[in-house]
């Protein structure tokens, strides 16, 4: 909580919910010394005993306020609580979990725990308020474990990612066809041309491609919301000085991002992986009264004048990219692979190596992409590729991008 002027203390607003699905709330005061402050930033477990004041609300009117619906500028919202993944350290390598094995552990740098957060979610204006989603109520306190509970002040520093706090949010749009569609390439292309053309998104791919200067990753996941079929754009946080987190959570079925300049201009190692994910953490029992199927998910690229998709065609074959993330050394052996693919597709008319990736032809680099995920590794999953002006102006045309019997790509229009 934030008052304007300092009581000494820090505070949390707990809302407990009643077996009736209403509320009781609490205004809970922690008398916190310094060095107690400095062990929960270390993520150190203290005593409490004697140092917590639990001071009961009138819960009606301020839980109203809270996860009742609001009108503003023309929509109406709720907010929902929503799981938010933890992060990984700056290296990329460690979890929250693995603690203090991380050199960055104990600084801003260190990785983040997961938590639940109030989200803002945009709904029909016509229907009454609600609580909580069922997608996400926050777990039992637990006193000795501070780093679990959500939105612990003090305790829960960099504990879950930014939440995404504007009430005001473009119109959101369907994201799919209920499963009406047959034709897997088809329902593939239909949702890149409904996602890659749609007035909400055009601004985050905007963004992606206006940051391609920046020397550090932009991403944004596309989550499913309560009020589905709209979804909702969600920036995602930095896991490094040069990388964006996707995340992980039951709601995402898409993931925006750019590579830089600099970057190779084409799929990561963690990129397949994060397709892999999207599909596998999903939770389509969230939304009972739809089908989903893979053609849901999806991974964007945004480059110079191009942006990629990376869509499953079989997800059983994608399955198998899980071998290359057991552990740290499996997962840096299937990196430097696909890194030294890029590096051999970068050549000079002499054959030479060139040792800028800013350097390397797209195409050369999509061949090589190709063949790496079909021939060398056998992932089904197929590229897509579209003009990203055109995208900004909602008039993409996307092809899906195959290798022919002489290495060479054929493209193939959506429809």
């Amino acid at each position: 909580m934030y008052r304007e002027e300092d009581n000494g203390y820090l505070e949390n607003l707990w809302l407990i919910e009643q077996a009736d699905s209403t509320y009781t709330a609490f205004l809970v005061q922690y008398e916190f010394t310094p060095e107690d402050i400095t062990a929960l930033n270390f993520r150190q477990q203290i005593n409490v005993e004697n140092k917590i004041t639990y001071i009961e609300l009138n819960a009606d009117e301020l839980v109203g306020d809270i996860f009742g619906k609001y009108y503003y500028n023309g929509a109406c919202y709720e907010d929902l609580w929503t799981y938010q993944s933890g992060t990984r350290c700056r290296s990329t390598k460690h979890t929250f979990a693995q603690g203090n094995e991380c050199d960055y552990w104990g600084t801003t740098d260190m990785a983040t725990n997961g938590g639940y957060v109030l989200l803002p979610t945009l709904v029909p204006c016509g229907d009454g308020g609600g609580g909580p989603s069922n997608g996400g109520n926050p777990p039992d306190y637990n006193p000795t474990n501070p780093n679990g509970n959500p939105n612990h002040g003090g305790g829960n520093q960099g504990g879950s990612t930014t939440p995404v706090t504007c009430k005001f949010c473009p119109e959101l749009e369907p994201p799919m066809d209920n499963g009406d569609n047959n034709s897997p390439d088809q329902k593939n292309c239909d949702e890149l041309n409904r996602i890659g053309n749609s007035t909400y998104t055009a601004s985050a791919f905007n963004t992606l491609n206006n940051n391609l200067s920046q020397n550090a990753e932009t991403g944004f996941s596309l989550d499913i919301r309560a009020n589905f079929p709209n979804f909702a754009v969600i920036p995602k946080p930095p896991v490094s000085y040069s990388e964006v987190s996707a995340g992980q959570n039951p709601f995402s079925f898409a993931f925006l991002h750019n590579h830089f300049i600099g970057k190779f201009e084409m799929f990561g190692h963690g990129d397949i992986h994060t397709l892999f994910r999207y599909a596998n953490n999903f939770n389509p029992s969230l939304l009972p009264n739809y089908q989903f199927d893979n053609s849901l998910f999806t991974i964007f690229m945004t480059v110079r004048d191009h942006t990629y998709a990376i869509k499953i065609e079989d997800i059983d074959k994608l399955a198998s990219i899980q071998q290359y993330f057991v552990d740290e050394t499996t997962e840096e052996a299937f990196q430097m692979q696909l890194d030294r693919v890029f590096k051999d597709a970068n050549r000079d008319a002499y054959g030479n190596r060139k040792p800028n990736p800013a350097d390397a032809d797209q195409e050369e680099l999509a061949k090589a992409f190709l063949k790496f995920v079909s021939e060398t590794n056998d992932f089904g999953i197929a590229l897509y590729k579209a003009n990203t002006n055109d995208m900004l102006s909602q008039n993409a045309t996307w092809q899906k991008l195959s290798l022919d019997t002489n290495g060479n790509i054929t493209p193939t229009n959506c429809n």
